[in-house]
């Protein structure tokens, strides 16, 4: 649902693209013909406190409304009114807006005619010259613009009758420089709707702040459209999979028929595809797919509460609706754009139809009865407020927002049924599911995987498979002495505190833990031993910040160490027919649990063989040092063993870094038995660094051969009994 917030939030914005001035300035309105920017009065030319003069850069761009000069049943050009006698209007009349019912010369007039509007704009003396730009939006049903007495916009052909006109729609922008006063004249005529005049607003700004609003406009046209073709494709998918449910039918229908009416509507994006398109075609395809969205989304609320919704009814809606569109389909503009009105009441009553039947819903505790009710309500709201604003200015902006978020509550009930009408299916599915997952915490999925099973019932009594994979021993030191001053509920929640905190970082890093063994982990790594390594550091940086915590509460820190070795491995189960275990056997996860043990012994919190270093491509990623070889007692080969340098504390780890080099070329003279020159730097090693228990451990090593020698068969490597 948070991703539906956002894309809520986005198209607020967007709903809401500033128009108004930058500072959010009042905006003054034209009076008698005049748009004064010049400041100094108020908009309706009466005295008043000084106004500052309206700047297109501070202000931002202004909507051409108010009053404008009419001038009825004339085509006047610009040369007409700079004469000494210019022509006097016939009226002052209100843009946005229809001419229709417009009182002239005791005339009142249709939607048919002809008419010149005339707007003067004085502007600051500072703001001529600039780079401005008007925004011309379609007028009913054709237009033709001047500015500053140069002809910047044709929308059809002007004519006067309906054999000279050519009905067209399309929004415009043009450039130009300011000069003072502004001077705009308009042609429009009409012999095609049912409304004439200039219906939709005007805006007029610099360049680039008219270009930007018109982007986002175009933008969120756009936007709406592809979220309504996901929805159409989503819901005729549902459709074809289960065809007993028409709801999914009729909402796709929905969907696509308002996706289609977005392109004939707003900023008409169908003629900027297709220029030439006929406006009969236009029009009508806007009508229908008015008339036919109303009848569709009734048969979706029909077949979404059928039971409280009324056959008769629905039947009813079905024979109107159809008339409708019929009418449309089969008359001229003129014709069936008078019956908007009609089919606009007839619009309410399907709305509140719908509201009483969602209402019965949610009284009956319907599925999904309350969303739908929230969001048919806010639409159909929407809706109402665009019939009266288009009524009174011939433009409107709600229905938009009221359908993005109704879309969205529909697809919310849709896929509340769709999950229901599966429910039973799927809880035998989550049931096997959960079971699957309850198993996996006590037998890992990835074991399960390598044995080449489905799940945890294909498993069967020895089962094996044979692989190569990295082992990792973890073990918490000093657990003994540490768990002897808990209760044991204290030492449960201890361990549990500890391992939520490594168990993720052994699967981040695609390893799994094979078990617990008290305080210790054995963990395998399939993939490549970098990933035991890298996840190695990681669990030490999680016991470092672990150990902040413990020590805000009085507890003491622990220290972990990890042992990692690579070789082959035996995967299998174990057991008898009532009881089985899954294990690994190899002498690969012996060593790796002895290298653990040595972390002890050489004060190092991870040690890994050589044979795993090589394993790593990217060796220069880790600091690391050699310790030379050990022989785990009981084992005839000895191993390379190195220290991953990432030491609980910075200091030291920083210091083993430095000293790196001098330490291990100590190493170099031990394994040559010169114990002289090893003890020699090992001890200055020790004396800079008393922490480094390696150094002191090899310096003991080198004076203990010093004062009683070796045996002739010592070759350098040590062995030890590691339990």
């Amino acid at each position: 649902m948070r991703y539906l917030y956002i894309i809520l939030l986005i198209l607020v914005q967007l709903l809401f693209i500033d128009c108004r001035s930058k500072n959010q300035k009042p905006a003054p309105k034209s009076v008698s013909g005049v748009l004064s920017l010049v400041g100094g009065v108020d908009s309706t030319g009466s005295p008043t406190k000084p106004v500052e003069p309206w700047d297109f850069k501070r202000d931002g761009m202004i909507n051409l409304e108010g009053e404008w000069e009419f001038f009825w049943l004339r085509f006047l050009s610009p040369t007409d009114f700079r004469g000494e006698n210019p022509p006097v209007r016939s009226a002052l009349i209100s843009v946005p807006g229809t001419w229709n019912g417009k009182n002239v010369n005791s005339e009142i007039l249709s939607g048919e005619g002809y008419a010149t509007y005339k707007l003067t704009i004085p502007i600051d003396d500072s703001q001529i010259g600039q780079a401005l730009a008007i925004k011309i939006s379609y007028a009913a049903t054709a237009s033709k613009v001047w500015v500053n007495g140069i002809l910047v916009s044709e929308d059809g052909r002007v004519g006067v009758s309906r054999r000279d006109m050519e009905p067209h729609y399309n929004s415009q922008i043009h450039s130009f420089r300011a000069e003072n006063p502004i001077e705009i004249i308009v042609h429009v005529s009409n012999f095609n709707h049912k409304k004439g005049g200039l219906w939709q607003n005007l805006y007029l700004g610099l360049e680039e702040d008219i270009i930007k609003q018109n982007s986002n406009a175009l933008f969120y046209d756009f936007f709406l459209f592809g979220v309504l073709c996901i929805m159409t494709i989503y819901h005729f998918g549902l459709y074809i999979l289960r065809r007993e449910e028409n709801t999914y039918l009729f909402f796709g229908l929905f969907c696509l028929i308002i996706s289609i009416r977005i392109l004939f509507t707003g900023e008409t994006w169908i003629t900027a595809l297709f220029p030439n398109i006929n406006w009969d075609i236009q029009i009508k395809i806007e009508y229908t797919t008015f008339y036919a969205s109303t009848q569709v989304f009734a048969g979706f609320v029909f077949y979404l509460y059928s039971t409280e919704f009324k056959r008769r009814v629905w039947v009813v809606m079905n024979i109107i609706g159809t008339t409708f569109v019929g009418i449309v389909l089969l008359t001229p503009p003129l014709f069936f754009t008078q019956t908007l009105p009609y089919f606009q009441l007839f619009t309410l009553f399907c709305g509140f139809y719908c509201i009483y039947v969602l209402i019965l819903s949610i009284i009956r505790k319907r599925i999904g009865a309350i969303a739908a009710c929230v969001g048919w309500t806010i639409f159909f709201i929407a809706i109402i407020g665009d019939i009266i604003v288009n009524e009174i200015y011939g433009s409107s902006f709600l229905t938009p927002f009221g359908l993005f978020i109704f879309i969205f509550s529909q697809s919310f009930i849709l896929s509340l049924i769709f999950s229901k009408t599966f429910q039973r299916t799927q809880s035998l599915s989550i049931h096997l599911k959960s079971t699957n997952l309850a198993y996996s915490r006590f037998v890992p999925a990835d074991f399960i995987t390598f044995l080449h099973r489905d799940d945890i019932t294909q498993v069967l009594l020895g089962d094996q498979t044979k692989t190569e994979m990295s082992v990792m021993f973890c073990d918490i030191r000093s657990f003994t002495a540490l768990s002897e001053t808990m209760t044991p509920e204290e030492t449960f929640k201890f361990l549990n505190a500890y391992l939520k905190r490594v168990g993720p970082i052994i699967r981040n890093n695609q390893g799994f833990i094979d078990k617990f063994m008290g305080d210790g982990i054995m963990a395998l790594f399939p993939l490549n031993p970098e990933d035991a390594v890298r996840a190695a550091i990681q669990m030490q940086n999680a016991v470092r910040e672990y150990n902040v915590l413990r020590n805000k509460s009085n507890y003491k820190p622990i220290n972990i160490g990890i042992g990692i070795h690579v070789g082959n491995l035996m995967l299998g189960t174990i057991g008898e027919a009532n009881r089985m275990d899954a294990t690994v056997i190899s002498d690969a996860v012996n060593l790796a649990s002895r290298l653990e043990g040595l972390t002890k012994i050489y004060g190092a919190p991870i040690l890994i063989s050589d044979v795993t270093f090589q394993r790593i491509k990217n060796q220069d990623d880790y600091q690391y040092r050699m310790l030379g070889r050990v022989q785990v007692k009981g084992k005839k080969d000895s191993v390379g063993i190195l220290e991953i340098i990432h030491d609980p504390s910075p200091d030291n780890a920083e210091f083993k870094s430095k000293s790196k080099p001098m330490f291990e070329r100590g190493i170099f003279f031990y394994l040559q038995k010169d114990f002289e020159a090893a003890a020699n730097i090992f001890r200055t090693v020790a004396e800079a660094n008393p922490d480094d228990k390696a150094a002191s451990l090899f310096q003991t090593r080198c004076e203990y051969y010093l004062k009683h020698g070796t045996t002739d068969a010592w070759d350098g490597v040590e062995v030890f009994e590691v339990k």
